[in-house]
């Protein structure tokens, strides 16, 4: 079988697709760009899931829960919480109050 493919390459009655000859591949890229993501920088992918299952897409929503609400969200850790109490505060805003 390989014979007969090679023997109809070589007499140019067949041809491979573009890029195939020469062993290059036509797999898409992986280094698409990822969307800016609206969380602070070092905010970990596991914090950022556990703050979309809860409807967080942008840091501004995380002001109407508590700092123990959030804690108790799996992916959330003391780092996480840190940062994001850094950054509300920087922009004069606090997360929620415990009662």
């Amino acid at each position: 079988m390989l014979y007969v493919l090679a023997t109809l390459l070589l007499a140019g009655e067949h041809q491979l697709p573009d890029g195939a000859r020469h062993g290059v591949s036509r797999m898409p890229s992986r280094t698409k760009e990822q969307p800016q993501s609206s969380f602070p920088k070092g905010i970990g992918k596991p914090a950022q899931r556990a703050l979309a299952s809860v409807g967080v897409s942008r840091l501004d929503q995380v002001t109407r829960f508590t700092e123990a609400q959030l804690m108790a969200l799996h992916g959330m850790g003391p780092k996480a919480i840190g940062l994001i109490k850094a950054v509300l505060q920087a922009d004069g805003k606090t997360l929620a109050r415990g009662e």
